[in-house]
């Protein structure tokens, strides 16, 4: 009988994939269509990790591969981002509110409904309070492509309060 899957860690990047197998050097890897996983067991918790790939179709892909293989109770998306410089520090923790894909080009309707309809905000009630461990809470922009240095002054003007979407509070993102 398998075993509860307490969590699954999907990580993007090989770059940060090879660092998490030296962490884990008694894994015993096996392929998916995605990338490489392997079970761990940490802290009396089942968990497998698993290079899914980065981009938004190989992260639905490998998301949904991890759902349907091993039904866990958990989906843990680690991995590295950038900042805007004031924002964030290196090495903070990251806990997203909301995701903001800012790179949707739509060309039959309005762009900024667009981008609003594919965003998500996060229920996180289920945190206890304070959280167990020290991190900012804030909106995280995503694409699949990088921040062009041009591109943040209108960031920082579109997702800041007050914005042409929301006039009541801050949406000023701290990582991309």
């Amino acid at each position: 009988m398998a075993l509860h899957t307490h969590a699954c860690i999907l990580i993007s990047a090989g770059a940060e994939w090879r660092p998490l197998l030296e962490s884990f050097p008694e894994a015993k890897t096996e392929i998916t269509p995605y990338g490489e996983c392997f079970p761990a067991h940490l802290a009396g918790q089942n968990l497998w990790f698993m290079h899914g790939g980065w981009g938004k179709v190989a992260a639905a892909g490998s998301t949904q591969y991890a759902i349907d293989r091993w039904k866990p109770a958990r989906l843990i998306n680690l991995g590295t981002c950038g900042g805007f410089t004031g924002r964030i520090q290196r090495g903070d923790v990251v806990l997203a509110r909301k995701t903001i894909i800012y790179d949707i080009i739509e060309q039959m309707s309005d762009q900024d409904q667009a981008i609003e309809k594919y965003s998500v905000e996060f229920d996180l009630a289920w945190l206890p309070e304070p959280p167990p461990q020290p991190v900012i809470i804030s909106t995280l922009v995503s694409a699949d492509r990088d921040i062009l240095t041009g591109d943040i002054p209108s960031f920082c003007l579109l997702y800041t309060s007050p914005s042409p979407r929301d006039r009541t509070r801050s949406r000023m993102p701290s990582s991309a």
